[in-house]
């Protein structure tokens, strides 16, 4: 999986959320091609669920994919 063009501009120094992490584990995908999401300037065609384990203990990541399986964004949520 590679970066869209927006998230490599908007994310070049770097993602400090994923320091020091251990694991982690795919838990599952939406599909949402046509619902009109857009994030970092790329359609959003999948949200993807994962859970992470890093030092400092349990976080979910959710990973917005376009349709042509790039990142274009992400959240990192504790619950």
């Amino acid at each position: 999986m590679g970066l869209s063009a927006g998230a490599k501009h908007d994310f070049a120094g770097g993602v400090g959320e994923l320091a020091g992490l251990k694991s982690i584990m795919f838990i599952g995908l939406e599909d949402v091609k046509g619902r009109g999401i857009e994030r970092h300037g790329s359609p959003v065609a999948q949200i993807r669920h994962y859970k992470l384990l890093n030092e400092k203990g349990q976080h979910w990541a959710i990973i917005h994919v376009t349709a042509d399986g790039l990142v274009t964004d992400y959240d990192i949520v504790e619950q």
